[in-house]
């Protein structure tokens, strides 16, 4: 969550060595020191943060330009520099970076002009010929988006290989060319030989690999070509992948069509028949669950149109209608990635409203399933079926199978969490429709409960106000925010402050009659920057709230682990993934406080694997911690996006004009539903693999409960969660071990509801 109290520097980091000798990698606090920083940010002596001013705003008192000098200890060897920025909107930033043998007497300057307009968050410059200073000196000229952005990390090498840029390429091209190879192997065995195209990429990619692993320089242009080429090599092996899934096809059929099924954790690619269909759709869930599942359509042999789905209503042990929901999943195009992906292009994530549709010759459509099952319904087999009708062609059916298990999932969520519904977004889009926000809460607030999720709100207008608690309670939410208490801009006046106080009290009144203040949140500060005024200030107003209401829970959210500096004013702790301690959730809770996380581009960017949207929920489990925290699902429904520009019709499934990088370039990052033509929020498959998260995180739950009384249980084992969880997952890692552990924790629990001896 970008916080525009935090600028430049935040930190650095310098290299240092012996002159003549190779530089190595280390921290500024290994040896390198500033020396000195703009007049009236901070006095000697300077340390690592020295440069960070006081400012509410700016890290400096005052505009740009600003600059700081960093002292290596003796005459070193440059031979490369790097930096790294935090939340670079796209440029153009500027900078000079000076060096010196002797205490400023500047002999060379490096000009940086309009960084990030189209290198994103790095710079980085291999130098011709080194150069020999004890003195850098980088000047700040100008930010593109001075409010947000903040540098990271400065860095001096004494090399040509960056560490970043050598990690980066060794993993991206390794895997290309194991991926190269199989593709290569897997055409022969189909006798399908790879296009001429794809021995030519194989040589290229596998002469990178070799520069990689020699000790030569590498230039700025060769590092500059290995960047530009991925994407044109990896675009290769997407179209050989698509090539040779579709020659699988018209081998096993002399059909114009092929359909099949897969779950909802495997991704479709446009051009890509999955591996891993299969001729019926089987799924399982508990009572009170809903599940995804996909059936899909290849236009095998020609382009197909008027394509109608229907589905028949769940049949077993009684007849669930109204049961099975259908719609279309969607295509969003990536333009690039700052993380090794599959590729760059089209990838899957929207899901509209079932229509007909029509599907050129060579591409896969999946229809999205959605069964929810009643909390009363009867366990046992349930059977259904798609059926596809396309013009001209006899109609086809893909078998749906549900086995619905004898436990029921609790419509009241147990994980906490806010994933922040804004309110302000839905009036500006829909304003010339005439719709706006008091039109359309009561979908929202049903959209967010039904994937177990908070319909709450961390900017702008707080939802849901009092007015509305009756049916966002009784739909399951189980956390709120009443009140941002602190940040730059009006909210650090104290006239704002008083403001909050007023508000708090009227909210304690509603909290005390309804017993809300284990669901009620007062959200202190959003990644507050470490200074001693900033600690000093949400100090005073929570140690004011927490006097007048005593209640009430605080929550801070921090990019940094828990900070001691806050002891006392806080109930709530929310680190950032990345600093996120086991031992520090373990302490809260000694101390009688909660430990949450926020992820901000961890777990749900749109061309990560499948199994990243459904861990976090998995890893909170693990490690005890209470909630989970996102700032927004809706932040791509602003500018560039506007109305004008996406408007998807009626079984349109490729939406080419919705742009989805957001901070840091990821994609999908802060956006998981997408504003729909109907006034709705349309889902996304990320929003709906993380619902089915939060769903086994019921299942754990429900077991840990269930076995508190036979400690001694085989089942207890399950509560051990899957050694593979993590918070990033290599690019083709598969789901199943996941799903596999949920099955297993599905039939444990329906045999111990059915009270099968064990």
């Amino acid at each position: 969550m970008p916080s525009a109290e935090r600028l430049l520097p935040v930190t650095l980091c310098c290299v240092a060595c012996a002159f003549g000798e190779p530089i190595d990698f280390a921290h500024v606090d290994n040896g390198t020191t500033v020396r000195a920083v703009s007049q009236g940010v901070n006095p000697p002596p300077y340390d690592a943060r020295a440069a960070i001013g006081d400012g509410s705003h700016l890290s400096y008192p005052g505009a740009l330009p600003n600059w700081f000098e960093l002292d290596l200890g003796q005459v070193r060897r440059v031979k490369s520099i790097e930096i790294d920025r935090r939340y670079a909107d796209k440029g153009p930033d500027n900078f000079d970076i000076s060096f010196a043998k002797q205490p400023d007497e500047w002999v060379r300057t490096i000009e940086v002009r309009g960084v990030g307009s189209t290198s994103g968050k790095y710079w980085f410059r291999v130098m011709t010929e080194p150069v020999e200073a004890r003195y850098v000196r980088l000047n700040v000229l100008a930010l593109h988006n001075y409010q947000w952005t903040t540098l990271n990390r400065f860095s001096l090498y004494g090399t040509s290989r960056i560490p970043r840029l050598m990690a980066e390429n060794v993993d991206r091209y390794s895997w290309l060319a194991e991926r190269l190879r199989k593709l290569t192997e897997e055409s022969e065995k189909v006798a399908a030989p790879p296009s001429g195209s794809l021995p030519v990429a194989t040589a290229e990619v596998t002469g990178v690999a070799a520069l990689l692993t020699r000790e030569d320089d590498i230039t700025g242009d060769q590092w500059q070509c290995m960047d530009e080429r991925f994407t044109g090599l990896q675009t290769e092996a997407y179209e050989a992948e698509a090539r040779l899934s579709f020659v699988r096809l018209r081998n096993g059929t002399d059909g114009a069509v092929t359909v099949g099924a897969v779950d909802g954790m495997t991704k479709v690619f446009r051009h890509v028949w999955p591996a891993n269909a299969t001729r019926k759709l089987a799924l399982s869930c508990a009572r009170n669950e809903r599940e995804g599942g996909q059936i899909l359509l290849a236009a095998t042999r020609q382009d197909l149109a008027d394509v109608e789905v229907s589905v028949d209503p769940l049949v077993g042990p009684t007849t669930l209608k109204g049961a099975v929901e259908a719609g279309l999943v969607c295509y969003v195009r990536t333009r690039d990635t700052p993380r090794l992906a599959h590729h760059v292009g089209l990838w899957p994530d929207g899901i509209s409203p079932l229509a007909t549709f029509s599907l050129p010759r060579g591409q896969v459509q999946p229809i999205w399933l959605t069964v929810a099952i009643p909390e009363n319904a009867p366990p046992g087999l349930y059977e259904s079926a798609a059926h596809i009708q396309v013009d001209g062609l006899a109609q086809m059916t893909v078998p749906v199978e549900v086995r619905v298990w004898s436990f029921a999932l609790p419509t009241k969520t147990s994980l906490q969490n806010v994933f922040s519904v804004s309110s302000l977004l839905v009036d500006a889009w829909y304003r010339s429709k005439k719709l706006g926000w008091e039109d359309l809460k009561e979908e929202y607030y049903d959209f967010w409960l039904k994937h177990r999720l908070n319909p709450t709100s961390l900017y702008g207008q707080m939802q849901p106000p009092p007015a509305d608690l009756d049916g966002t309670l009784a739909g399951g939410m189980n956390a709120f925010v009443v009140k941002y208490v602190y940040s730059g801009g009006a909210r650090a006046k104290e006239a704002y402050f008083q403001q909050v106080l007023k508000d708090l009290a009227v909210w304690d009144d509603t909290l005390a009659a309804r017993d809300l203040y284990d669901e009620a949140i007062v959200y202190l500060a959003d990644e507050p920057a470490k200074k001693k005024s900033v600690t000093d200030e949400i100090n005073r107003r929570a140690s004011i709230i927490g006097d007048r209401f005593p209640k009430m829970r605080r929550m801070l959210v921090l990019t940094r682990p828990i900070d001691d500096a806050f002891a006392g004013n806080v109930d709530i702790w929310c680190p950032i993934v990345s600093a996120m301690r086991p031992d520090d959730v373990r302490a809260a809770h000694r101390r009688g406080e909660q430990c949450w996380w926020y992820s901000v581009g961890h777990f749900f960017n749109l061309d990560a694997p499948a199994v990243a949207a459904r861990s976090m929920p998995w890893l909170s489990f693990k490690h005890g911690i209470d909630g989970i925290l996102y700032w927004m699902i809706q932040s791509s429904w602003r500018k560039p996006n506007r109305p004008s520009r996406f408007h998807p019709r009626p079984g349109e499934t490729v939406w080419e004009t919705f742009e989805l990088a957001g901070h840091g370039g990821h994609n999908g990052i802060g956006n998981m539903c997408y504003p729909g033509s109907d006034g709705r929020p349309w889902s996304s498959q990320r929003l709906e693999i993380l619902r089915d998260g939060m769903e086994d995180y019921e299942y754990l739950v429900l077991l840990r409960q269930t076995l508190a009384q036979r400690p001694n249980s085989p089942f207890a084992s399950l509560l051990r969660t899957p050694d593979k969880l993590a918070t990033e997952y290599a690019v083709d890692t598969n789901a199943g071990f996941i799903m596999q552990h949920r099955e297993a924790l599905a039939k444990a629990l329906h045999a111990l509801h059915q009270g099968t001896p064990r």
